[in-house]
């Protein structure tokens, strides 16, 4: 449509044009024709009569295509010469597009596509081709159902596909791109693979020039004919776009990313799926399906072990024995199996079977083994300036990625690392000034920890370039820390997703300091991302400084109420008993709807007192409608009988509380005279204003305010003036009683003269 547009206007820039031809070699739809065809009246007066792919391929696969053309034209065909006339090429394009086969662009933009897992490894016998040792992994859904991506794609649904950082999201997107494209240079398919990196869409241009420009980026020098700007216009016959975008959480903003998508939804021939690490629900949109990348199971993870080692030659038996080995290990730590850790196993014990059983199974040491087996393999060059950058290699890309994690994640990789030799003084020799760029980059891939994709260099994997950040941070305090949290150069949704979205960041520098004392600083920092922080981190050896950063999230009512109530939930995660109170003040919540349902279903499954209490409170608002399943739900558990013990006790509990409503302690006070009237009326005394309060219990507790009513007044530890109005309460229906408590009232030795005298007369005019 951009070039039908274009040439338009050049065309009418010549003089006066009655009637337009415009040949297209693919199909277009009805409607954009309609609209090409309207604007080119409305503009410039011109008919313009559009020939889309199969009308012209039917055209082409005759022999006057080209006497047909000049007729239409207006032109004498004798004027045709006999070379011009349609040729076996362009009658076998004709066939093609007959038969729903790609353009000519297309069909060499498949072959290219076919081969794009062949990144360049320098460490090769090291790292095998791991798109050769690709495991198919599924996909859960909303629906937690198990499927393929063939069968999520068949659902018709834009997709975000989520998983963890070595999960295998990028691999599957390859995976995909290689596999359509391989299956449409042998017949057509459903959909006709693009795969992009997500900062590609994250420039501000128009979707297409997005696209095609990633394109170019993915594809680059090895496009020897490259698509026109326009060919998404130009879809092939029956077939869907499916534009696959790697990579949302490594993008400056997410939200662009989403935007651009987003834009595209009217057009019904693209179909999205886009990979990223969790992200925080801020960023839900309506138009996408979010699925969740499963892990490998442990066949596959076998399976995948297997191959590799399958031609390792002499000692492979040893080698693999000693990758299991570690795997257990790393099971046993509670390690989530993906594909690099798979790989990071792999290589590890490919290198040197016997560091593979010694190795550490936390996060770093799993990463620092794997580092320091890869780079082992270089070897000296006998030149200093080499052997330098060389033996200094974990220092180069720590600097490296630190620059690129906290300040400019698009800086080069090349550039940073001569910058570091130079800063470093690390000066090449005469000979070799002219080439030393391409000798430190030749220097940085043999390493095996540096890829060459697409002609830019990069980390093997994102997350070693986290890894070698937080080595940076070693020895820091927790606030440099969270300090640098904060420097990240991406616009996060909220302020708990600059905590959620580096969750591999943080796993590394937990490694490297007290990790209890660092948790305990990041909720505090960012008490949004309690809950997350210890459904993430909650396995780890967390301890008081986090309860007690946990309890005053929990308790200040400065916070959000809902992240009140995730600190709460996530005290319950780590200790059950911690944060009870918290727990019952914030499930009767009513705001927080169906929040309410995890923070009760904790306090039933402790049992006890908190159960008790929580069935007590619930059944305080049971006339309320049940409007929801998780109200239906939080009622039907509360079909338990609890015990006299566990009902004093909860009732204990909820008197306590100067959160709740005083009308809620008030109540539990008096339902807590059966089991104890010297304990009831203390914690009734606690309440905002007890003499109030009595007022209330008259009507609404007649079995046990009588109890709370005469200790009140027999208080001596109570005002005058307050025992004085308590006994008015009871003139009218009881005068008797009021009479006998005036005259208790008046023996009391704290009583002076004139209140003696003031009893004396209210008696007697009691008694008239």
């Amino acid at each position: 449509m951009t070039k039908i547009r274009s040439d338009l206007a050049r065309i009418t820039a010549g003089g006066p044009v009655d009637v337009v031809y415009a040949f297209l070699v693919a199909d277009l739809p009805i409607a954009r024709i309609h609209v090409l065809q309207a604007e080119a009246k409305a503009k410039y007066g011109i008919t313009l009569e559009i020939f889309d792919g199969p009308r012209l391929a039917t055209m082409m696969a005759t022999t006057d295509f080209a006497a047909t053309a000049f007729r239409w034209l207006r032109l004498d065909p004798r004027m045709l010469s006999t070379a011009a006339r349609t040729s076996d090429e362009a009658k076998q394009w004709a066939t093609a597009v007959l038969s729903d086969q790609p353009r000519p662009e297309l069909h060499q933009y498949l072959k290219v596509l076919r081969n794009v897992g062949e990144r360049d490894l320098r460490a090769a016998d090291r790292i095998p081709d791991l798109d050769s040792l690709y495991q198919p992994l599924a996909l859960t859904g909303p629906d937690s159902r198990s499927r393929t991506w063939e069968q999520a794609l068949a659902e018709g649904d834009h997709l975000v596909v989520t998983g963890s950082a070595g999960a295998g999201k990028s691999a599957l997107l390859r995976h995909i791109a290689t596999t359509l494209a391989n299956q449409w240079l042998h017949e057509p398919r459903p959909w006709f693979p693009v795969l992009v990196q997500a900062r590609d869409l994250a420039s501000g241009k128009p979707l297409e020039q997005a696209l095609h420009a990633g394109i170019e980026r993915t594809l680059g020098s090895r496009l020897l004919r490259r698509p026109d700007l326009d060919f998404l216009d130009r879809p092939s016959p029956s077939t869907r776009w499916l534009i696959l975008v790697d990579g949302l959480d490594e993008t400056h903003d997410r939200r662009e990313v989403l935007d651009a998508v987003e834009a595209a939804m009217d057009d019904r021939q693209m179909q999205f799926m886009i990979t990223s690490r969790p992200f925080e629900p801020d960023l839900k949109r309506d138009w996408y399906v979010r699925h969740t990348l499963q892990p490998f199971d442990r066949s596959s993870l076998d399976r995948f072990i297997t191959e590799w080692f399958a031609h390792s030659g002499a000692g492979s038996a040893v080698r693999r024995g000693a990758a299991q080995d570690l795997v257990d290990r790393l099971d046993d730590a509670d390690w989530e199996p993906n594909p690099l850790f798979a790989v990071m196993a792999c290589v590890i014990a490919d290198t040197d079977p016997a560091s593979a059983h010694a190795t550490s199974t936390s996060t770093s040491g799993i990463y620092s083994a794997f580092v320091d087996q890869v780079v082992a393999g270089l070897e000296s060059t006998r030149t200093h300036a080499i052997d330098a950058i060389q033996d200094q290699i974990h220092r180069l890309l720590e600097s490296v990625a630190s620059h690129r994690y906290f300040d400019d994640p698009d800086a080069s990789v090349l550039d940073l690392a001569l910058r570091w030799a130079e800063e470093h003084g690390i000066e090449p020799p005469d000979p070799l000034r002219a080439g030393w760029a391409h000798i430190v980059r030749q220097v940085l891939l043999r390493s095996g920890l540096i890829i060459s994709d697409r002609d830019e260099l990069m980390f093997f994997h994102p997350s070693l370039q986290e890894y070698y950040a937080a080595r940076t941070l070693a020895g820091s305090s927790p606030q440099e820390w969270l300090d640098a949290l904060e420097r990240t150069p991406y616009w996060y949704e909220t302020r708990a997703d600059i905590v959620l979205s580096q969750t591999t960041f943080l796993e590394f520098l937990l490694d490297r300091t007290n990790e209890d004392a660092f948790v305990a600083a990041v909720i505090d920092a960012f008490p949004e991302a309690a809950e997350r922080m210890i459904e993430h981190y909650g396995l780890r050896n967390l301890g008081d400084p986090t309860t007690q950063a946990l309890e005053t999230v929990a308790a200040d009512r400065h916070e959000l109420v809902e992240d009140r109530a995730g600190a709460a939930k996530a005290l319950a995660a780590l200790d059950p008993k911690a944060g009870v109170l918290f727990r019952l003040e914030l499930s009767m919540n009513l705001d927080l709807e169906d929040e309410r349902l995890p923070l009760i279903s904790s306090l039933i499954r402790l049992g006890g007192a908190p159960a008790a209490a929580m069935q007590w409170l619930i059944f305080q608002t049971w006339d309320r409608p049940v409007d929801s399943s998780a109200e239906s739900e939080i009622r039907s558990l509360m079909a338990f009988v609890a015990s006299d013990k566990d009902k004093a006790g909860g009732l204990r509990l909820i008197a306590k509380m100067t959160a709740l409503p005083e009308r809620w302690r008030v109540a539990a006070c008096a339902d807590l005279v059966p089991y104890g009237a010297a304990e009831a009326y203390r914690l009734f005394l606690t309440t905002d204003q007890p003499q109030l309060a009595l007022l209330e219990l008259v009507d609404s507790r007649p079995d046990c305010w009588p109890t709370l009513h005469q200790r009140f007044v027999r208080d001596n530890a109570n005002s005058f003036v307050d025992r004085m109005r308590a006994i008015e309460l009871i003139e009218d229906d009881d005068p008797d009683r009021a009479v006998k408590y005036y005259r208790e009232l008046g023996t009391s030795p704290l009583v002076t003269d004139s209140q003696r005298a003031a009893i004396d007369a209210t008696v007697e005019e009691l008694r008239s």
